[in-house]
């Protein structure tokens, strides 16, 4: 699979720079610091990041690997795999074509948007962010669940799981999955 062999200890490179700006020599002394074996990067800049201390590194859905030359564009910087992107049909993911394995997420909820402003502190406590239970609520009563993300940035998932169990026979003979 995408992580055989990296199994103890990984590190996330959000798809998002901190503050604008990536202090890239600060970020490696950091990385460094920990026993870290496998990096899962959201941006490119997080490639770079993760070779320059010796990470390996896979590409998250923020990198949005939407066909085989991006694809292998990134395998050519250095992933070891990557996460399709969310849009693509069973048949697309197929025909992705790269010496680097890819996956698809399957079952969970996905990320809709990602957030500068600490939504918990605009809703008056950091409290239900840090617990995992703050939730948006729409006009039509539709909950969106809100993790806390590096300080107070918050991720905003969709209301409604991505579920493809029910898509069992497609996913075979896609190749995405096997029996």
């Amino acid at each position: 699979g995408l992580f055989a062999g990296y199994i103890e200890q990984e590190a996330t490179i959000t798809n998002v720079a901190v503050g604008g700006t990536i202090r890239i020599g600060a970020i490696s002394n950091w990385l460094s610091k920990y026993d870290l074996n496998l990096c899962e990067n959201g941006n490119i800049a997080g490639i770079t990041l993760a070779n320059e201390v010796g990470l390996a590194s896979v590409g998250g859905f923020g990198l949005n690997v939407f066909n085989s030359h991006s694809l292998n564009v990134l395998a050519d910087l250095g992933l070891k795999g990557a996460i399709a992107s969310f849009e693509l049909t069973a048949d697309a993911i197929r025909e992705l074509k790269s010496e680097i394995p890819v996956v698809t997420i399957v079952y969970g909820r996905l990320p809709l948007m990602i957030t500068e402003k600490c939504v918990g502190r605009e809703l008056g406590s950091c409290e239900a962010c840090e617990s995992g239970t703050l939730k948006l609520t729409d006009r039509r009563g539709v909950e969106f669940p809100v993790l806390k993300r590096y300080k107070h940035r918050s991720v905003i998932f969709n209301s409604i799981p991505t579920y493809m169990a029910d898509k069992r026979s497609e996913l075979i003979s896609s190749s995405i999955i096997s029996e």
